[in-house]
């Protein structure tokens, strides 16, 4: 996954802006890859560093995808970026260092002070496909990582075509955000 267009993006604004922090949200492959950002955040020299201070995922596939959901992404959004990313994260799923892996990079994150906040909506159908469709595997777990700052679970009953926003519009996990990442 290319995250050069975001990391140049964040250090032309830090040329102009040289005291800024910044907080990563993102939803579903957005959190996902705000993950990445922030893991990459602490690997850097710390006269490199972006200045990234909070990283904040809703229903987040931290921990892979089994390959019913690629199945779903590919009929919902047919294009090679997404083709490409499904495989990475069916990959990532069926690798059994994943969760060790991702609880290691949560404390890296943490000991560069980069705070992680995993938040998933366990009513989400597109992790939760057996309690939606009667079939498929339970991601729900997936969506958090081992050594977050913060790890919350919402159970959000809606249309199970809305559940995978449903996040997004909840009111309780918009606001554990809000009060994380905290005041500018």
């Amino acid at each position: 996954m290319n995250l050069a267009p975001l990391e140049q993006m964040l250090r032309d604004y830090r040329a102009r802006q040289p005291k800024a922090h910044f907080a990563l949200v993102g939803h579903s492959l957005g959190g996902y890859l705000a993950f990445l950002e922030g893991v990459r955040e602490s690997q850097r020299a710390p006269d490199q560093q972006l200045g990234i201070s909070e990283v904040v995922t809703f229903d987040a596939p931290i921990g892979g995808v089994n390959a019913d959901k690629k199945t779903v992404l590919d009929l919902a959004s047919p294009c090679a970026k997404t083709y490409q990313a499904g495989a990475e994260l069916v990959g990532v799923r069926e690798d059994p260092t994943t969760p060790a892996t991702r609880a290691a990079q949560a404390a890296a994150m943490a000991r560069q002070g980069v705070r992680l906040a995993t938040l998933g909506n366990i009513d989400d159908c597109l992790y939760n496909l057996p309690a939606c469709a009667g079939f498929g595997a339970d991601d729900t777990e997936s969506q958090f990582v081992a050594g977050a700052a913060l790890s919350k679970r919402y159970e959000i009953k809606v249309d199970p075509f809305l559940s995978h926003t449903a996040i997004l519009a909840n009111q309780a996990a918009v606001g554990d955000a809000v009060a994380f990442i905290g005041p500018p």
